[in-house]
């Protein structure tokens, strides 16, 4: 998945400050294992100072990595060795990330940026500090011969790629006119799309008409109807947490914040006549045959006694017809997509060396390093990384055998499973606060799991499920008056 210089310059038409290069880049993904448990012994720290006489090293979440919103006691930045949940008691919550390591032109562009965030913000607050320098972009012909040898080890097993980079940007952030160039690139390759859009992201707020503006959810809407009316075959695989990232306890005042994204998320995907599932159901009849929504989940032993928790997607990515990836730091929301709000950035990698592999059931040409991360991930969320005969099954994202045997099936499957045994949140059997706090009720007073549930997970494949669609519909989740949610505009969680 490393990506090489190519001599040509791409057209993606995609406007911005920074133009279309050619580029070196490299993607990973879940480096780090996806484990929820780490109950080995904590560090032990000197209660008198906070200094720390033994850092346990063989842990491989130490102190405050070993992470969970939903259990942790405190959080003290000055202390990052002491743990802040009881990894005793309580599994942590994974996180599935995917990033991209930029070399050549593409690299001279991220560094032309930060110069530019840099020098403006020294400007702009700093600038009688001689401790902070301006600083100039660097000059003259790339050359890889002074790189690091690992960067020399990426670049020996290299492909051929077209990069541009891609910022939201603005005033506030940069000095310049509202820039959001991710946006427009998300657009431009949903409504190029041929056959199938694969989607990884922490947020999916979108085309809420009159409170939400980024309009990647009227892209797809469009483009499934557009699909449906052609009689074609169309799939869009959208990945997102199953909650969000924030303290608190589901169904309680404590959760608000929670409530208030879960709002958001749900009426941009399934809740309300101005969701995009809503809104296709009218206008296809049934939207899963065109689109799904997933979530990730693992579980583990602690303590012997069997445990879940949710993995927690951090990813900002989108992979079209095996060709084209967007990677960088944008959620789907205004915040990231506007180039007013938060300040993003991205890269859009167009693949020229192609390989043959199989697009709804026909001979098709795949970009070799979109069509290999794509793989990666099937493989990895599938549990299918060294299954026999995976490469046959996964490479046609749109036929029946990928999409619905294998991606709903398993992640029905595995929904089934742990719904049975830990009686997880989110779920679709739960649509009111006062069911969810029977459901955690029950749980608590069911000390242990029986020995014939704990072998039915035996039957989970991989990590991915069903994101429910009627989790807490019945409920107005927006923060209640009184409360501190409620005293900031909705444009703080949109």
């Amino acid at each position: 998945m490393q990506l090489s210089t190519e001599e040509t310059t791409p057209d993606t038409g995609i406007t911005g400050v920074l133009a279309e290069s050619t580029a070196l880049a490299f993607a990973t993904l879940s480096v780090l294992p996806l484990d929820v448990t780490d109950s080995r012994r904590p560090s032990k720290v000197d209660a008198k100072d906070g200094g720390f006489t033994h850092v346990n090293l063989e842990q491989t979440w130490v102190g405050q990595d070993y992470y969970n919103p939903f259990h942790r006691t405190g959080l003290a930045l000055d202390q990052p060795y002491v743990d802040v949940v009881d990894r005793r008691e309580y599994p942590r919550m994974p996180w599935q990330d995917i990033g991209a390591c930029v070399f050549g032109d593409g690299a001279r562009d991220v560094a032309r940026h930060f110069v530019h965030r840099w020098n403006f913000i020294k400007t702009e607050k700093k600038k009688s500090l001689v401790s902070y320098p301006l600083l100039l972009p660097r000059d003259g012909p790339l050359s890889s011969q002074h790189e690091p040898d690992p960067f020399k080890q990426m670049l020996e097993a290299a492909v051929s790629c077209q990069t541009q980079i891609l910022r939201s940007c603005g005033e506030w952030s940069s000095g310049i006119p509202p820039e959001q160039s991710i946006l427009n690139a998300y657009l431009k390759l949903i409504e190029e799309a041929e056959h199938v859009i694969y989607i990884e992201n922490q947020f999916f707020i979108t085309s809420i008409a009159g409170s939400v503006g980024n309009e990647i959810g009227d892209a797809l809407f469009k483009r499934i109807v557009r699909a449906h009316k052609d009689g074609k075959n169309f799939k869009v695989i959208v990945v997102s947490p199953l909650l969000p990232e924030f303290d608190g306890e589901i169904g309680e005042a404590s959760g608000t914040a929670i409530h208030t994204v879960l709002h958001w998320n749900y009426h941009s995907m399934f809740h309300g006549e101005k969701s995009l599932m809503q809104r296709l159901t009218n206008e296809v009849g049934v939207p899963s045959n065109y689109i799904m929504f997933f979530g990730l989940r693992k579980h583990d032993k602690l303590k012997g006694v069997p445990v879940t928790e949710l993995i927690y997607v951090h990813s900002k990515l989108m992979i079209v017809d095996d060709r084209k990836t967007i990677i960088g730091s944008a959620n789907i929301n205004d915040r990231s997509l506007t180039g007013r709000r938060d300040s993003e950035i991205a890269v859009l990698v167009n693949d020229v060396e192609m390989i043959e592999s199989k697009m709804d059931s026909e001979v098709y040409q795949v970009g070799k390093f979109s069509h290999s991360l794509r793989m990666r991930i099937f493989r990895e969320h599938l549990g299918m990384v060294s299954a026999d005969g995976a490469e046959e099954v996964l490479c046609d994202p749109v036929s029946d055998q990928c999409f619905k045997q294998v991606l709903v099936k398993t992640a029905a499957k595995n929904s089934f499973i742990f719904d049975e045994v830990f009686h997880c949140l989110p779920c679709d059997m739960v649509t009111t606060f006062s069911e969810a706090r029977a459901r955690k009720i029950s749980n608590s007073l069911a000390k242990t799991i029986s020995t014939e549930d704990s072998e039915k997970l035996n039957g989970v494949r991989g990590h991915l499920v069903l994101m429910p669609r009627h989790f807490l519909e019945a409920e107005d989740l927006l923060p209640k008056i009184g409360t501190a949610e409620a005293l900031v505009p909705n444009v703080t969680f949109t």
